[in-house]
């Protein structure tokens, strides 16, 4: 029972540990995501500079681009939000994790506890064990003093029979007198 509440201890701490590389990897593909974002509104800047030619082609290119750039600047915002959610999920599970690596020698000194409470009601058993046997023993032997009194019943009664027959012989006897 103690092996298998430790056991379980280990698989939930491995589970968040897993839990927490998912989160990390999350972590680094926003990072990676931002950065990517970030080169790509770096680009559609350098390419609104470099596009002189045709002032309302430029001016409908910068626009869309400007546009785009608020919408890659939005989803970095997005994306900061976000790993910031995760980071935040990811100090908790650490938490947790400290919290159920101290409750580790807790339920294991209770564990303990218990098996020496098993220890002492398996020797009060056995003890009452070999009470009972010592009763049963002697319930035994006085069963059979019990029937080797009563087999002498018989011969008692007999006996008071014929002792009362006698006291009636010697009444009859002195009455006769």
């Amino acid at each position: 029972s103690r092996q298998a509440q430790s056991q379980q201890l280990l698989m939930e701490l491995e589970n968040q540990r897993k839990q927490r590389d998912v989160s990390e990897r999350k972590v680094q593909q926003f990072h990676l995501a931002i950065e990517q974002r970030t080169k790509q509104a770096e680009l559609a800047r350098d390419t609104l500079s470099v596009r002189t030619e045709e002032q309302e082609v430029l001016e409908r290119q910068a626009k869309d681009e400007t546009e785009r750039f608020t919408s890659l600047s939005k989803r970095c915002a997005d994306l900061q939000q976000e790993l910031s959610a995760e980071t935040q999920a990811l100090a908790q599970l650490d938490h947790q994790n400290i919290l159920l690596k101290a409750e580790v020698p807790r339920r294991q000194q209770e564990c303990d506890k218990k098996e020496e409470e098993l220890k002492i009601v398996t020797n009060k058993v056995a003890t009452l064990e070999a009470a009972l046997e010592h009763q049963i023993v002697e319930i035994a032997s006085l069963q059979k003093t019990k029937d080797a009194e009563l087999a002498k019943l018989p011969g008692i009664q007999e006996e008071i029979k014929k002792r009362t027959q006698e006291i009636d012989d010697l009444r009859r006897k002195i009455e006769l007198r």
